[in-house]
């Protein structure tokens, strides 16, 4: 999968990345866009769309927090 080098950029390119020691074989269907650096109102809002409502949306938690704790530790991989 891609992932992100201590720099924080994302290493995206199928082969081997010299900065992170590792290599990315892609599926020939994944397609990754482009990241802004300084992304819109509208690109968060759909990045917490895709996470809280895509992924997370039919799971019965019990509170906020537990959504909060549930997301801290899909993201924790990739800080």
């Amino acid at each position: 999968m891609p992932i992100f080098d201590a720099g924080g950029n994302l290493c995206a390119s199928t082969g081997y990345q010299t900065g992170t020691e590792c290599f990315l074989q892609a599926a020939k269907a994944l397609t990754i866009a482009d990241v802004s650096a300084k992304p819109s109102e509208a690109d968060i809002s759909k990045a917490k769309g895709l996470l809280l409502d895509e992924l997370l949306g039919e799971f019965p938690f019990v509170d906020d927090a537990d959504k909060c704790h549930a997301l801290a530790v899909l993201l924790l991989p990739f800080c």
